[in-house]
C-alpha cells in the first residue's frame, strides 16, 4: 500500500511526501529522498490525522492511550519527542542491566528515568488542560450540546497517591 500527498509552502514551494508498506514496515520519503528520522517530518510538515482507529487510544490499552499523547506531545512541544527517546533508550538499557542481573549499576540509570519520566508526564499533564480547552466545547457544538468531555492523563503508577 502506497500514499502520496503533496505541501504547499506559504512561499508556493511543492514537496511531495509518500508513506510505503512494504513487508510490515512503513517507508517513509520526501520528494524522493528517505525519511530516516521521523522527527524531521513532524519539524517541516506538523498535522494531526483521526481515523476509525483512534478510538483505541480510549479504549485500548495503556500503550495505545500512551502513544496518542506521545504522537500529539510531539507536535506541541518541540522538546518532547527527544526526552521520549532518551527515556526508552534509559529503559531499554535499564532493563538489559536487570536481565544481566546487574542490580549495583542500576542508581544512575533509575535517576535518569526518573528525571526524563517526569519531564514527559508533565507535558502529557499539560496537553490534557489544552486537549480539553479545546475539544470540550468543540464536542459539545457537534453534539448539541452534551456537556463534560473531558480526557485526562492518570499515571497509573500514582494510583492510590
Amino acid at each position: 500500500m502506497s500514499l502520496i500527498a503533496c505541501h504547499h509552502d506559504p512561499g508556493g514551494k511543492r514537496s511531495d511526501i509518500q508513506v510505503v508498506f512494504r513487508n510490515g514496515r512503513k517507508e517513509i520519503s520526501c520528494d524522493e529522498k528517505a525519511v530516516t528520522d521521523r522527527k524531521n517530518l513532524v519539524d517541516r510538515f506538523p498535522c494531526v490525522v483521526f481515523c476509525h482507529d483512534d478510538l483505541e487510544f480510549v479504549r485500548g490499552a495503556p500503550e495505545q492511550q500512551r502513544l496518542f499523547f506521545d504522537q500529539t506531545a510531539s507536535l506541541l512541544f518541540p522538546e518532547y519527542l527527544g526526552n521520549l527517546r532518551d527515556y526508552q533508550k534509559i529503559l531499554r538499557s535499564r532493563n538489559m542491566l536487570l536481565k544481566e542481573q546487574q542490580g549495583d549499576l542500576l542508581e544512575p540509570y533509575n535517576e535518569q528515568l526518573v528525571r526524563f519520566g517526569l519531564l514527559l508526564m508533565a507535558k502529557r499533564l499539560e496537553l490534557a488542560g489544552i486537549f480539553n480547552q479545546l475539544f470540550s466545547p468543540l464536542f459539545s457544538e457537534v453534539s448539541g450540546g452534551i456537556p463534560g468531555i473531558s480526557i485526562a492523563y492518570r499515571p497509573n503508577w500514582m494510583v492510590g497517591w
